[in-house]
């Protein structure tokens, strides 16, 4: 014998039963009314089919957010959101060159955007549809010397 099942019934039967004996009870319209809605879902409870969970990787579906946030026109990205595709392209599309050169690359870019000289579409040139900086104006390359100029917006 399933003792669980035998308790869950006998619970269910004691709720419902007690309910019932409170909406005859029951003078105030308004409470009746709540009563009988949970007397008829207590009721219908086990008629109801369970809905099928769709199994799905968490991480993934935050992916494809992250990926829904950042397809907006540069200026339409959120402050933070610049933040993070600024430091993504400052990490990753500049060449090897000097270290010190490379620093003060990216303390001037920081300092322009945190001064919000960067916001608009002339300023940086990114593509919505694959979600990357294309280019920063101001930001040249001297293959000659292997260094970054930068001229600052401030």
């Amino acid at each position: 014998m399933d003792f669980e099942k035998y308790i869950n019934n006998l619970r269910h039967d004691t709720t419902l039963k007690m309910f019932k004996n409170m909406d005859e009870i029951c003078n105030d319209e308004e409470h009746s009314y709540f009563i009988k809605d949970y007397i008829n879902y207590m009721e219908n409870k086990h008629n109801v089919k369970k809905v099928n969970y769709i199994q799905s990787d968490v991480s993934e579906r935050l992916a494809k957010v992250d990926e829904i946030v950042f397809r907006k026109a540069w200026n339409k990205l959120a402050y933070e959101h610049k933040r993070i595709k600024i430091k993504q392209y400052l990490s990753t599309r500049l060449l090897e060159v000097d270290e010190d050169n490379l620093n003060e690359i990216k303390v001037l870019i920081n300092k322009d955007f945190e001064n919000k000289k960067l916001n608009t579409s002339k300023t940086i040139t990114y593509d919505p549809i694959t979600t990357l900086i294309l280019g920063i104006e101001g930001l040249d390359y001297d293959s000659k010397e292997n260094i970054y100029t930068y001229k600052s917006k401030s």
